[in-house]
């Protein structure tokens, strides 16, 4: 039978463990640093499950054609392998600048992101990671709400073409396939007026603006301080 020094340090010891699990899962919110990063469009499947809400981010896959990296072209990488997506600021929003295998220098903000499946430069060139803030736990019609919001947010360029402009679109690709130069001109002059108006129409769509506000340690850890998204009108 346990005597009670021996139970006490038992127990002393399980309430240690416990309080170091705890303050591992949530000292990034004590002592990190502030990003805001813009949620990405999705597969739908799966947004909601209960009272959690799925999110995903621009360092969610990663061309490494169009990237900066440091990664081993040689080296298959498993699931579970740490690299170091570095970001930067624009207009108050942080996108990925680099991916690399050891943690970046010079004050710049980064996270630690694990590969989520086995990638070889030789045979793939997108790169999936996560970084352990793709999950968000909210009161269930807060987590519905989340969700409409990013459904809405991730609408595609086309979505914002009436049935006009999109019959604009099919005409500016067959224009596209002349082999003649001026017609081709007047193609790029076509299409630069038609992006001119789907950036019009999707900037001032306030649903787009779905932003996830984090915290990240020094270590590239992060947690989930909020999520920013436009409230639904409430019924009169």
């Amino acid at each position: 039978m346990l005597n009670r020094n021996t139970l006490f340090a038992l127990v002393g010891f399980q309430v240690l463990v416990l309080a170091g699990v705890f303050v591992k899962a949530y000292y990034p919110l004590l002592s990190g640093s502030e990003m805001v990063l813009r949620t990405a469009p999705r597969d739908p499947r799966d947004w909601f499950r209960g009272n959690y809400v799925d999110l995903t981010y621009n360092f969610s896959s990663i061309n490494l054609l169009e990237m900066p990296h440091d990664l081993d072209t040689s080296r298959v990488y498993r699931f579970g392998d740490a690299v170091y997506v570095a970001f930067k600021e624009n207009k108050g929003l942080y996108e990925p600048t680099g991916v690399w295998t050891e943690k970046p220098d010079g004050g710049q903000k980064f996270l630690r992101c694990v590969v989520q499946s086995p990638f070889d430069m030789r045979s793939y060139s997108t790169l999936y990671l996560k970084a352990g803030i793709e999950s968000y736990f909210a009161p269930a019609e807060q987590a519905k709400e989340i969700e409409n919001a990013i459904s809405i947010s991730n609408m595609t360029d086309m979505d914002y073409l009436n049935a006009q402009d999109k019959a604009l679109k099919l005409e500016i690709d067959s224009l596209y396939e002349s082999t003649d130069s001026l017609t081709r001109v007047n193609a790029d002059s076509m299409q630069r007026m038609l992006d001119a108006k789907i950036i019009f129409e999707r900037d001032r769509d306030p649903m787009r603006s779905v932003t996830v506000k984090i915290m990240v340690a020094d270590d590239g850890i992060a947690r989930i301080k909020e999520i920013t998204y436009p409230q639904p009108k409430q019924k009169k």
